[in-house]
C-alpha cells in the first residue's frame, strides 16, 4: 500500500511539474505557430462567436483536419475569452503533459523499478523543441487520449473505447491507434473486446455522420487537396522514400547533429520501453511506428505536424536505452561495487542526455527571430484596419491572413477552397484565380506560384501594390484591384482534370448550397 501511495505521489509531483514546463513552453512560442496551425484557430475562432464551424462565414467546408481539437480551442475561447494564438500553444502544452503523466503511470504500473527512466524520458518529451516547433496542433491530444485509452482498457474497456474514439475526431490517422489498442487487447485477453471496440466505433461513427450532416463528406476535403498538390506518378516505395528524406531534413535542419543520436537512441530504447512501459507505452510507441511506415503511402504531400508521433515516442523512449546500458553495467559489476558502478553508469546517462535538453533550452529561451510570417501578420492587420468586412483576398498561404484579418480567404492551394482542387492538380495558381479574382491579392516573393501569378501582364494592368513589408525571407506585398480592370477568363481544363476532380463551377454551388 506505502508503495502504490509512493508511485501516486510521484505521478503527481511529475504532473504538477511537466505542467509548469509546458507553460513556459506554451509562454516562450505563443504566437509563433505555422500558417496551418491559424486555419485551425480560425475554424475555432468562427465556431465560438456563432459562426459555425468553417474558415470562412457561409461556406460549410470540412478544411479542419483536427475537428475534435477544434471543439475543444473553441470550448476554451468561450470559457475564457483568451486570444487562440495563446490558448493554443497553453492546450497544446496540457496535452503535452498529459501524455508525459499517463507514460510514467503506465510504467509505474508495469515495472515500477523503471520510474528513473519515465521521469527522464516525460521531460524530454514536455520539453522537446522539436515538438514544440509543431506547437498549434492536435496530435498530442489525440495520443494524450490514446494513451488514457491504453491505461484503462483493462478496468474500464467502455471508458478507454470511448477516449479512443475521440482520438479520431482529433486526428483521423489515430484510427489506427484504435486497432492497435484493440489488438493489444485482444492479445492480453486472448477475447475480442467487444465493449471497447464497440464504444471506439460508436464514437468515431457518430464523428463521422456528424461531419456528413454539417459538411456532405465524412472526411476533411484537406486530404483531398492535399493528395492533388503531391507528386503523381510516383510508386508506393518512391513516395515512400521522398516522404521520409523531407522529414529528415527538417529534423537534421533543427536539431543538427544530434537528430542521428537521437532517432538511433530513441530506436534502441523502444525496445526496452515496449517490455517495461505498459498498455500506454506500448499503444504509443507502436502506433509511431505504424505511421512511418504508412503515413507516406496514404498519397498526401508531407507536413511538419506529421513527425509529432515519433518525436514524441522517440524522446520518451531514448532514456530507456541509456538506463538499459546503465542497468547491465552495474548488474555485471562485483558484488561489492555494485551500487557504485550504477550510481556512476547513471550519472553517465545524465550526462549524455544534456546536450538534448541545452539545444532544448537554447531553442526556447534565445530570443524570437523574426520570419516571413510576421509579415502575414502584419499585412492581415493592415487589411482589418484599412479595408471593410466585406473585402476578400487571394493567397496560397491562408491561416495567419484570415485569422488576423477576419475577411473572406479564396485559398489557393485548395485546403478550404474546394473549386480550386481541380486547378491545384493541373499545377496552375493563375487559372485558380482567374475563376474567382479577388479585390485584394497578396504575394510573398518566397511563393514562386504567387510570384508567377504576379509576373503575368494582365495581373499587372489589373492590380495596383498598396502595401509592403519586409522581412528576412523576402517582401510580401499586397495588390488591390483597380476599379475599371477587366480580367480574361480562365481557360477550360483538361479532360482528365475535370473527370477526376469535377469541374469548379459546380464544386463551388455544392458548396454554397450545403
Amino acid at each position: 500500500m506505502s508503495r502504490d501511495r509512493g508511485r501516486r505521489r510521484l505521478v503527481a509531483l511529475a504532473a504538477a511539474t511537466w505542467l509548469g514546463l509546458a507553460g513556459v513552453c506554451a509562454w516562450r512560442t505563443a504566437g509563433g505557430a505555422s500558417d496551418d496551425a491559424y486555419i485551425t484557430y480560425r475554424y475555432a475562432h468562427n465556431l465560438a462567436r456563432g459562426d459555425g464551424l468553417v474558415f470562412n462565414p457561409g461556406e460549410r467546408v470540412f478544411g479542419a483536419t483536427e475537428p475534435g481539437w477544434v471543439l475543444a480551442l473553441a470550448a476554451a475561447r468561450r470559457l475564457t475569452g483568451a486570444p487562440l494564438h495563446w490558448l493554443g500553444p497553453l492546450l497544446y502544452g496540457a496535452s503535452l503533459a498529459a501524455l508525459a503523466t499517463l507514460l510514467l503511470a503506465s510504467v509505474c504500473r508495469s515495472t515500477p523499478s523503471r520510474w528513473p527512466e519515465a521521469l527522464a524520458g516525460g521531460t524530454l518529451l514536455v520539453t522537446s523543441s522539436t515538438l514544440w516547433v509543431s506547437q498549434g496542433f492536435g496530435w498530442p491530444l489525440a495520443l494524450a487520449l490514446l494513451a488514457a485509452a491504453g491505461h484503462w482498457a483493462p478496468q474500464r474497456p467502455a471508458l478507454a473505447g470511448s477516449l479512443a474514439g475521440f482520438a479520431v475526431w482529433c486526428r483521423p490517422e489515430a484510427g489506427l491507434g484504435v486497432a492497435l489498442l484493440a489488438l493489444l487487447e485482444l492479445r492480453r485477453n486472448r477475447r475480442v473486446p467487444w465493449l471497447l471496440a464497440g464504444a471506439a466505433a460508436a464514437g468515431v461513427l457518430l464523428g463521422v455522420a456528424l461531419a456528413t450532416a454539417y459538411y456532405g463528406s465524412p472526411l476533411p476535403h484537406t486530404w483531398v487537396a492535399k493528395q492533388a498538390a503531391a507528386p503523381a506518378g510516383l510508386s508506393a516505395l518512391e513516395r515512400w522514400r521522398l516522404y521520409h528524406a523531407v522529414d529528415w531534413r527538417f529534423l537534421h535542419g533543427h536539431l543538427g547533429g544530434l537528430a542521428p543520436a537521437l532517432f538511433a537512441g530513441g530506436l534502441a530504447g523502444a525496445v526496452p520501453l515496449l517490455r517495461h512501459g505498459g498498455a500506454a507505452a506500448r499503444l504509443v510507441v507502436l502506433l509511431a511506428a505504424v505511421l512511418a511506415l504508412v503515413q507516406p503511402l496514404l498519397g498526401a504531400s508531407y507536413s511538419l505536424w506529421y513527425q509529432i508521433p515519433a518525436v514524441a515516442a522517440v524522446s520518451f523512449a531514448l532514456p530507456f536505452a541509456l538506463g538499459t546500458v546503465a542497468r547491465w553495467l552495474a548488474a555485471h559489476a562485483p558484488a561489492a561495487t555494485r551500487p557504485a558502478a550504477f550510481a556512476a553508469a547513471a550519472a553517465l546517462a545524465i550526462l549524455l542526455l544534456l546536450p538534448w535538453l541545452a539545444h532544448h533550452a537554447r531553442f526556447l529561451f534565445a530570443p524570437r527571430q523574426e520570419t516571413y510570417l510576421d509579415s502575414y501578420r502584419r499585412a492581415a492587420q493592415w487589411l482589418a484596419r484599412t479595408t471593410g468586412p466585406n473585402a476578400d483576398l487571394a493567397t496560397t498561404e491562408i491561416g495567419i491572413l484570415g485569422y488576423w484579418s477576419d475577411r473572406q480567404v479564396e485559398d489557393l492551394r485548395g485546403l478550404v477552397t474546394p473549386r480550386i482542387v481541380p486547378y491545384v492538380a493541373f499545377g496552375d495558381v493563375r487559372w485558380a484565380f482567374l475563376d474567382r479574382p479577388t479585390r485584394f491579392v497578396v504575394v510573398h516573393q518566397r511563393r514562386p506560384r504567387m510570384v508567377t501569378l504576379r509576373r503575368q501582364e494582365w495581373f499587372q494592368e489589373a492590380y495596383l501594390p498598396v502595401q509592403r513589408f519586409a522581412d528576412p525571407s523576402g517582401e510580401l506585398v499586397i495588390y488591390r484591384r483597380r476599379r475599371w480592370a477587366r480580367l480574361p477568363p480562365p481557360p477550360e481544363l483538361p479532360a482528365e482534370i475535370l473527370a477526376a476532380h469535377g469541374r469548379p463551377a459546380e464544386l463551388a454551388a455544392r458548396v454554397r448550397r450545403d
